[in-house]
Order: structure tokens, then sequence, then C-alpha cells
């Protein structure tokens, strides 16, 4: 998948695996029409390393969809989410 927009809020830390950490935000996604769709997105920690964030610009996000099962409280739900591969800045 490849997504373009911009984030709604700084990256923060989401969960390590086998050593490696992951973090989460959202990227607001404008539509033809309009509407901004504001859709999850999941990065390993060298992916955002690799620009500075903090500057509001658009960014294209390539990547892949993703699911995740999760319960809590006794209620299951199925979590879908873009885990970013790389993530530029548009100039």
């Amino acid at each position: 998948i490849i997504l373009r927009g911009t984030l709604s809020a700084l990256p923060a830390f989401s969960h390590e695996n086998h050593g490696r950490q992951f973090y989460r935000f959202f990227l607001e996604v404008p539509r033809l029409s309009g509407t901004v769709d504001i859709l999850p997105v999941v990065a390993e920690e060298r992916v955002l390393n690799e620009m500075d964030l903090s500057g509001g610009e658009m960014l294209t996000v390539t990547g892949q969809v993703r699911t995740h099962n999760s319960r809590m409280d006794g209620v299951r739900r199925l979590l879908i989410f873009v885990y970013a591969l790389e993530i530029e800045a548009d100039s």
C-alpha cells in the first residue's frame, strides 16, 4: 500500500519484538472528495530514525496492510493497520 498524508501526532512507542522497537502513529490521508481518513500506521524505530517527522509536511508511507487479533476484557477485535516499510517526506 502507498499512502500520502500528514501526521496527526508524533509517533508513540507501541511494543517491542525480538529486540526491535515499534512505534504507532496516525496518518491523515485526504480523499479526492476532501474527506480525511485517519489511518493507523506501525513502523520500526529504524524506519522512523531515517527522517525528521516534526516538520508537518506531507509524507508518503509505503508498506503492507496487516491485521492482528486482540483480546481485551474477553472481547476479541481484529485490528487493521499499515506496517510501514519506508517513509519519505514530500518536497
